[in-house]
């Protein structure tokens, strides 16, 4: 019963830690190796017929920003906002399902088509734009505040150094992410916070999840599987008649159309997975979550009490404590004693980590059990030592100590 309790302990620990906006530990070069053993398996999966990136890497303009500099006036490169506004207009005729403007407009770097540009956003249907916190913690405004009705979270926890980007999380500071809005709008389905524990209508879910990143946005875009067009270069380039065509005959019918800086350094970001532009990893969020990878179900928790149950039971008894019996069929089936010579916590959790992963497309955070399991071993062994010292002090007690003899 002791090792049932654990598990549960663990299960429920496991979920809340899973829900912060960080990862514990993410093993990224356990994944790598995850990904060149079965990962192209997993590739197939990958659909990115739902979705059209129109990057906007070489569409700049030069303004003014001052907030940042005491020392006077300092010339910034932003997005094109009249090249954006130009599109946006050309997209009113088409049958887009959502735009994503993964880019920034913040109030302090303003432009002559900041009022044009935010009256076509207004009136245009399901246009999302993002809005961010700066590293005090301050939501940074944009250029309209009337945009804060569709300007939704764009941020994510990315670790400094090795590792970069691991999760994402959906519900940030008590409103939507961008991933998260797209996804209620496809389904009709909202993710509701109740304290610490989450819900996709009556479903346990997770609010944070950690980045499988199969196939890197390159190597999709050089394979062909991507759309990808460039702004400027592609669709508005009026001297050029093959692109005023393209754009014509551009398809973006019932597709999710995601502007943004997918060329160039200044939004991508280092994975596990070699470096990914920050429009892509929205988009990676939002195929998650309508996978429904977010959801808590009974075949993810089921094995993982077992496997659980079954680690501490072996570090409390059977490891400590082998009967005769045990030891009678471990000499009869070499092969489990084979395996059983690994048996460490830590093989057996990287076993579930790579099972989770080739059969669920699953990630799996391995610190919490880790801990625990540690601990427990710890515990055991302290135990252990305390009651062969019992047994020791008993010994040297008895030699002083004179039984009389009956005459």
């Amino acid at each position: 019963m002791r090792s049932v309790g654990i598990a549960l302990v663990i299960l429920i620990v496991s979920y809340f830690t899973a829900n912060v906006p960080f990862a514990f530990s993410f093993k990224e070069k356990q994944y790598h190796l995850f990904e060149n053993l079965v990962g192209d398996c997993k590739v197939s999966d990958q659909d990115f017929r739902s979705a059209t990136f129109v990057d906007v890497t070489y569409d700049k303009m030069l303004v003014d920003e001052t907030e940042h500099y005491d020392d006077g006036i300092c010339k910034v490169a932003i997005t094109d906002r009249g090249r954006l506004l130009e599109f946006l207009k050309m997209m009113e005729g088409k049958d887009y399902k959502h735009i994503v403007l993964d880019l920034l407009f913040e109030k302090n770097e303003s432009t002559a088509f900041d009022a044009e540009l935010s009256a076509q956003l207004l009136k245009m249907r399901d246009v999302i734009v993002c809005k961010r916190v700066d590293d005090s913690g301050t939501v940074v405004k944009i250029i309209n505040d009337s945009l804060e009705s569709i300007a939704r979270y764009c941020d994510y926890y990315e670790k400094k150094g090795s590792g970069g980007v691991q999760k994402y999380q959906y519900i940030q500071n008590g409103e939507n992410s961008v991933a998260l809005e797209l996804y209620e709008k496809e389904t009709g389905r909202r993710i509701t916070e109740h304290g610490y524990l989450y819900f996709d209508g009556w479903r346990l879910c997770h609010n944070a999840d950690l980045f499988l990143i199969h196939k890197s946005y390159d190597e999709a875009k050089e394979e062909g599987v991507l759309a990808q067009y460039t702004m400027g270069a592609d669709l508005l380039c009026d001297s050029c008649y093959d692109s005023r065509t393209l754009f014509e005959d551009l398809s973006v019918s019932q597709k999710i159309i995601f502007v943004g800086v997918l060329e160039g350094v200044e939004d991508r970001h280092s994975t596990y997975n070699n470096e990914q532009p920050g429009t892509y990893l929205h988009y990676l969020a939002y195929s998650k979550l309508m996978e429904e990878k977010h959801i808590i179900h009974w075949w993810y928790w089921i094995p993982l009490f077992i496997v659980y149950t079954l680690i501490g039971l072996w570090i409390m008894y059977w490891r400590e404590k082998k009967t005769t019996r045990l030891q009678r069929f471990l000499e009869n089936h070499s092969i489990i004693q084979l395996i059983s010579s690994f048996a460490s916590y830590g093989f057996w959790l990287t076993v579930v980590a790579f099972v989770l992963f080739w059969a669920c497309d699953m990630p799996y955070d391995q610190i919490v059990p880790s801990v625990f399991f540690a601990g427990l071993s710890s515990f055991m062994k302290f135990i252990k030592l305390s009651s062969f010292m019992k047994f020791i002090k008993m010994s040297r007690l008895m030699k002083f100590i004179q039984i009389p003899k009956k005459q």
